[in-house]
């Protein structure tokens, strides 16, 4: 309730309310209520001057430039691997798990007794298909938790905006049940950005999601999760074949020791506990171990197309992005072993 001095006739007053956008989400307000009394307090009437609206506080993106799309050709020659996507017909692979039945071609599974797809050319311009993981499980539980999916929520964000930026569609797609694309343009830019300040995380929400993706064989799987499931990795690995590249986005902690200890200090506080000072051979020690067993802020695994990224927030995420014109981005360790997807834990 807002208290207004009496108007003089005709007159106008502009009246500020400061609302909390400190924090993402939709604040509501209205509608406007006007009550106006006599001065002793003996007739009052109250006027309602407008309907209830919504104001979206969008989560806070950081420059970050657009995930690296695979070259429409591989080396081999061929020009697509995925069953979907184009309209050209390059030829029949056999059927993985999860893939739409639609694409099976009977005749050739009759024939040799498995089910094989069509493959079609993609003749698109790369796209990047963006995924975000609302499930509770994903995250630490307790505040923790909660603070980490908004990070992970600002790493989506800034996502997106990347490829914005460069004029690249992207589809937004939640674990639980969101679905948005956009072309680049400002409007589908403003709308995507609006959808991820809604998101909540919800229980209900699962990683079959990840099995109704399909680009075809250029483009980029990006995957946003916390890392306190080890689960996203197994959901990943029956779609990695659809697109040129995929990525894995791990925000926050990955162990309940690493929960506890970022629950006992805040922001502020971390400075003041780390050492006044460090040696230089301490500091190379640590170096070595980014990934080869000693958790770590950031770190980077890389097995065939798939790319994990370990980040500790929205904020590291840069320093481990990959750009389209490297492999990985300068500075961070990468193990290439197959099957190793080792990294760091915030």
């Amino acid at each position: 309730m807002v208290d207004v001095r009496r108007l003089a006739g005709s007159g106008s007053r502009v009246v500020e309310i400061a609302l909390d956008t400190r924090r993402r989400g939709v604040i509501s307000f209205g509608p406007v209520l006007v009550r106006r009394a006599d001065p002793f307090g003996l007739v009052s009437s109250v006027t309602r001057l407008a309907s209830a609206d919504a104001l979206r506080v969008r989560p806070r993106a950081r420059p970050l430039g657009a995930p690296p799309a695979a070259p429409a050709r591989d080396p081999d020659g061929r020009t697509a691997d995925g069953a979907a996507g184009g309209v050209i017909f390059h030829g029949l692979r056999e059927y993985v798990s999860g893939e739409d039945l639609r694409f099976v071609h009977w005749p050739s599974s009759a024939r040799t007794g498995r089910l094989m797809v069509r493959e079609h050319v993609e003749p698109s311009e790369p796209a990047s298909t963006l995924v975000l993981d609302t499930r509770p499980d994903a995250y630490p539980p307790g505040e923790v938790g909660a603070d980490t999916f908004e990070e992970a929520v600002d790493a989506a964000a800034s996502i997106a905006l990347g490829c914005a930026r460069e004029s690249l569609g992207v589809v937004l797609l939640t674990t639980d049940g969101v679905r948005r694309a956009g072309r680049g343009r400002a409007p589908e830019t403003d709308a995507l950005l609006d959808d991820l300040a809604e998101v909540v995380l919800d229980p209900a929400g699962t990683l079959e999601v990840l099995g109704t993706v399909r680009r075809g064989g250029i483009g980029t799987l990006v995957v946003v999760t916390g890392g306190f499931d080890a689960g996203q990795l197994r959901a990943v690995a029956p779609v990695v074949h659809r697109f040129g590249q995929v990525v894995v986005v791990r925000v926050g902690a990955r162990s309940m020791a690493a929960a506890r200890a970022r629950s006992r200090r805040t922001r502020a506080d971390r400075p003041r506990l780390r050492p006044a000072s460090a040696s230089p051979d301490a500091a190379t020690l640590l170096g070595r171990f980014d990934l080869i067993g000693r958790p770590s802020e950031i770190g980077s695994s890389v097995a065939g197309r798939l790319r994990v990224l370990d980040v500790p927030d929205a904020a590291r995420l840069r320093e481990a992005w990959p750009t389209s014109g490297r492999g990985r981005a300068a500075g961070v360790r990468s193990n290439a072993r197959t099957g190793y997807f080792g990294g760091g834990a915030a």
